[in-house]
């Protein structure tokens, strides 16, 4: 097994805000430039950029020019609504990746730790966002 292939944080994270952001979207849409990009997705076209080329090296997205975005295979799955849903760092997707954070606590205790990072249960976080509650019920 090649250890680095699984220690790799930067994709996934970089794969979350590509998605939240809706990247997907904009560029099947015709904004494929960086700064048309940025601009719809209220980002940073510099910061953007750097996690687009991550993608693009990962085999997400393509640049066929310098700071020009284009969907390949993989991009297009981003798409479909499910896919979204489990990467929106805005919707249930987010909160199940946020709440991964606590897996050394859980771990350790034994108990649940979704509370401590949303202040609620899980459940009851779900009654309180309905958007979120919405999201799960996609997946």
């Amino acid at each position: 097994m090649d250890i680095w292939a699984v220690s790799d944080l930067a994709t996934p994270w970089c794969l979350h805000v590509a998605v939240t952001l809706r990247i997907a979207e904009h560029i099947s849409a015709g904004k494929e430039n960086i700064a048309d990009l940025a601009n719809a997705a209220g980002a940073d076209p510099d910061a953007l950029c750097r996690v687009l080329r991550e993608l693009a090296q990962k085999g997400f997205f393509e640049e066929p020019s310098p700071g020009r975005f284009a969907l390949n295979d993989a991009a297009r799955i981003l798409l479909e609504p499910g896919m979204r849903e489990g990467f929106d760092l805005d919707a249930f997707g987010g909160r199940m990746a946020y709440t991964w954070s606590t897996l050394l606590k859980v771990v350790r205790t034994g108990k649940p730790a979704y509370q401590d990072v949303f202040g609620r249960d899980f459940w009851s976080d779900l009654e309180a966002n309905p958007a979120i509650a919405n999201s799960f019920d996609v997946l």
